[in-house]
């Protein structure tokens, strides 16, 4: 089992100290995704003292680390896709690593990291518009038969979706098409679950959003995934997936 834990646990357990102690034997695991949302981020000009200590406590799991993206993991795990994480993105534990010792941006680069910054958010932000439009554009369509939408199968579609990430992420190289849905069916279901909910709801698709659910694709049968984030914790829970959860003892 893996306890698959999202950025804002980093920063708590950062920020306290008894937390960190109670589950250090457990086998919490650092992602890619927490990673570069550590490394990359406008927390490291605005909260760099934070953003330091959830780096040193990302490194006292460091044993863990997945360093593969979460559809490229998806790929080695479910098709044996070759890829070395380790060695592609070092740069990046490098940047964590130098954080964890007290390091951050210089002066003179800051407004560069900003600008770095400000274009990341925009792909994502405009990646997120694109949902939300065709979201928008179905809940006109459905008007008042939300239920009937509701009862609809589109797990298949997501699948589809799922099986594009992936096949984007390797360069089609992968496809997971004849892969067993079992192997994400946390991201599965819970993707379905959360683009209708858009679609009958007034619920939108915001830009971090993208890494919350790239997260979802590390968590496999078995595994736990820790976060405090009431929207995907609701989610989990509306679509009988609560034993995928985990809840530390405090």
């Amino acid at each position: 089992m893996r306890i698959i834990a999202d950025t804002n646990v980093w920063y708590e357990l950062g920020n306290n100290q008894q937390l960190l102690d109670s589950v250090r034997c457990e086998p919490i695991t650092p992602t890619f995704v927490s990673l570069s949302e550590l490394t990359l981020s406008g927390n490291m000009v605005m909260k760099e003292a934070e953003v330091q200590a959830a780096c040193r406590a990302m490194m006292r799991f460091g044993r863990n680390l997945i360093l593969d993206p979460p559809f490229i993991h998806l790929a080695k795990i479910l098709k044996g896709y070759e890829f070395d994480g380790e060695a592609t993105f070092a740069d990046k534990l490098e940047v964590a690593a130098r954080l964890a010792n007290g390091g951050g941006v210089a002066p003179e680069h800051r407004e560069t990291f900003r600008e770095v910054i400000s274009h990341k958010r925009a792909v994502f932000e405009g990646g997120a518009d694109v949902f939300n439009r065709e979201a928008q554009r179905i809940r006109a369509q459905i008007a008042d038969k939300k239920n009937e939408h509701l009862a609809i199968d589109s797990i298949p579609l997501v699948a589809g979706f799922i099986d594009y990430c992936v096949r984007e992420t390797t360069n089609q190289d992968i496809t997971l098409e004849d892969a067993p849905l079992k192997g994400f069916e946390l991201l599965l279901v819970v993707l379905d679950a959360f683009f209708k909910k858009m679609e009958v709801t007034q619920m939108s698709f915001k830009g971090n959003d993208w890494n919350d659910i790239a997260l979802l694709a590390y968590v496999q049968p078995g595994d736990r995934l820790w976060t405090s984030e009431g929207r995907w914790r609701n989610l989990i829970n509306e679509v009988g997936m609560s034993d995928y959860l985990y809840n530390p003892s405090r």
